[in-house]
């Protein structure tokens, strides 16, 4: 990662209902959208690390909470990703 990627951000794994192989990748910024009544969709996700059955992402402060709140109750899609 460059130098400051992380600077300010928060660091967070959750556990997505299924993960395709090579949706996500290390490095890669992608947009997460957790479903529902009132959808949750997060731009500029900083994937970190991709597990079978963990994602590590780098958020923004500000997105954590709705993220963490959202995510309880429902699935997470990883919908876009920009390779680097």
């Amino acid at each position: 990662l460059p130098s400051g990627a992380l600077a300010g951000k928060a660091i967070v794994t959750l556990r997505p209902g299924r993960l395709s192989a090579g949706v996500a990748s290390a490095g890669a910024v992608a947009s997460l959208r957790i479903p529902g009544d009132s959808p949750l969709t997060l731009d500029g996700v900083l994937i970190l690390n991709v597990l079978p059955d963990t994602l590590t992402v780098a958020v923004w402060p500000g997105q954590l909470d709705p993220l963490l709140a959202k995510i309880k109750d429902s699935e997470l899609y990883v919908v876009t990703v920009q390779r680097p």
